[in-house]
């Protein structure tokens, strides 16, 4: 079925029902080794069925954490909306859990974050509903950084959070399998996935008379190409919007701006010099449309341009029809690509062409890892491109990989170009 197109979703929903089949049909002890799958009932409660004071807390905590500016916050702790959504479900999900699970009654933030409450809901997820260790520290990281910085909260006795959290930490890299052992199960080289990409050209050539099933084809061989050579976050190329830069678009064909930082390669010289008013595609994202909130402004690469111009122009109008919504990317009936189609589309794509579930974000592990392993001077080039704020973000992250075993393969072909360079010299 995944080599005909269906997707991963559709094949384990499928599974699941023929699952509850066998168990509704009385044939569970005919057919054997099938477990039956069992959904595990939600439990949170939304803030707004909160009681005061304590639905007022968390609304200002809340408001706090993704305001602008904000007395006594931190540098860098103000949290985007995708983030303060998370931190609010976990919210809910921890009064739910002392309201359905505990039978307690928490009226305030100290209340909801004691160890009563907030340590039990760590201990049943891990013991009763069998959640992963990296599920549980993620949020409780976030509670952690709140519990230490939010003015109301100083002084409340809640040092026991950052204790957990380093339990947990270190219960998890002996009991979860490594970071880079999961994303092994789901690796392509960046060799394979420039093959998928030509594997959807090609397909795209046989649908010649068929306009639309052609249209999704280029749309996808672009959005793979596309994280390949600019390894965006899936969020920016979800929202990726069209237009002129003066009326906020992130994508746009304009004249470069005389002092423009953006560095021109050669082929955009030798275009300036043919014609000084030249236009090029570039992007532009402000800083709170990034994760490091910093402004990135750059030329789309030239080997896109043919590509983006055809999908645009050919493909992109027979997607949308006349809604437009204004986003580069659109999905098969023309509308914004939601939050988790994006991601789910292009996990189907590679295991439909590459035999393994890449998402966007794997994508840009696997351009930092070959870029690193080929240029391992070039880090700083690696943090630009990820759009990462600072060089040791991008060092702790993908320099985990690289060790002795490097050094030595590029200190022996340094050793070798010595050789070569003084044989030169000497004649012999």
């Amino acid at each position: 079925m995944l080599s005909e197109g269906r997707t991963y979703a559709h094949v384990l929903t499928l599974n699941r029902r023929f699952r509850n089949c066998v168990f509704q049909s009385g044939l569970e002890s005919t057919i054997t080794r099938i477990s039956r799958f069992v959904f595990k009932p939600r439990y949170g409660i939304r803030v707004s069925k909160f009681p005061d004071p304590l639905r007022t807390a968390v609304l200002e905590l809340l408001s706090w954490k993704t305001a602008r500016f904000a007395d006594e916050r931190p540098t860098r702790s103000r949290l985007r909306p995708t983030s303060a959504a998370r931190l609010q479900e976990f919210l809910c999900q921890l009064y739910g859990y002392a309201r359905n699970i505990r039978r307690a009654s928490p009226t305030t933030l100290p209340e909801l974050l004691s160890k009563e409450c907030l340590g039990g809901l760590v201990d049943w997820s891990l013991a009763e509903r069998k959640v992963r260790i990296a599920s549980i520290t993620a949020p409780l990281a976030m509670i952690d950084a709140i519990a230490r910085t939010y003015p109301p909260l100083r002084g409340k006795r809640l040092d026991w959070i950052g204790n957990r959290l380093t339990q947990l930490r270190e219960e998890q890299e002996q009991s979860d399998p490594p970071t880079r052992e999961r994303k092994q199960r789901r690796w392509l080289t960046y060799d394979e996935l420039e093959a998928v990409a030509d594997r959807l050209q090609e397909e795209g050539k046989l649908h010649e008379c068929d306009q639309h099933k052609r249209a999704i084809l280029k749309r996808d061989e672009l959005l793979i190409r596309w994280f390949l050579l600019l390894t965006w976050r899936q969020k920016n190329v979800r929202e990726c919007r069209l237009g002129r830069q003066e009326e906020g678009a992130n994508l746009f064909k304009e004249e470069l701006p005389p002092l423009s930082p953006i560095d021109r390669p050669q082929w955009v010289m030798d275009a300036l010099k043919d014609n000084p008013g030249q236009v090029f595609w570039q992007y532009r994202f402000r800083k709170e449309e990034t994760k490091a909130r910093r402004e990135v402004h750059s030329l789309i690469p030239v080997e896109l341009v043919p590509l983006l111009e055809e999908y645009l122009t050919v493909h992109r109008p027979v997607l949308v029809g006349a809604d437009d919504p204004g986003t580069l990317f659109v999905n098969d009936h023309g509308r914004p690509y939601q939050t988790c189609v994006l991601p789910n589309r292009i996990e189907n794509i590679a295991l439909r062409y590459g035999g393994k579930r890449v998402n966007p974000h794997l994508f840009r592990d696997i351009v930092a890892s070959t870029w690193l392993e080929e240029n391992p001077g070039d880090l700083p080039m690696a943090s630009k491109h990820l759009w990462h704020s600072r060089v040791e973000t991008t060092a702790r992250i993908y320099c985990g990989s690289i060790n002795e075993s490097h050094a030595l393969r590029f200190m022996e072909a340094w050793r070798e170009r010595r050789r070569q360079r003084r044989k030169k010299d000497t004649g012999r």
